[in-house]
């Protein structure tokens, strides 16, 4: 039980750090597909406003994966990795979806 822990929470703990990181401006080169992008596609994005909302999502997701082991330490085994990875899985989705779609994080000329 006390692995489960300290495996949850050092994970937590990591995505909560990369998520300050990136709501700061930090970290820019570890976004998925940015880092990939050229410089001249890069200029066309709001990176302080995409770096802010991936950090969002990351502290969110952080937060919903101690749902895990709480649940599991309160005897919901079967229903805690259920209803945590399934919100984490729903919320990153919307995410992805909301920040892909409408040209959200695209600088305005």
């Amino acid at each position: 039980m006390l692995v489960m822990w300290i495996v949850f929470g050092l994970t937590s703990l990591l995505m909560i750090v990369m998520g300050v990181l990136f709501i700061k401006g930090k970290g820019g080169n570890l976004l998925a597909g940015y880092n990939t992008m050229s410089e001249e596609e890069k200029e066309k994005y709001d990176k302080p406003a995409l770096l802010k909302a991936a950090g969002k999502l990351m502290i969110l997701c952080a937060l919903l994966m101690l749902v895990i082991p709480v649940g599991i330490q309160l005897g919901y085994e079967v229903e805690a990795a259920l209803w945590g990875s399934g919100a984490i899985t729903v919320i990153v989705i919307g995410a992805v979806i909301y920040m892909n779609t409408g040209g959200r994080f695209k600088k305005k000329d």
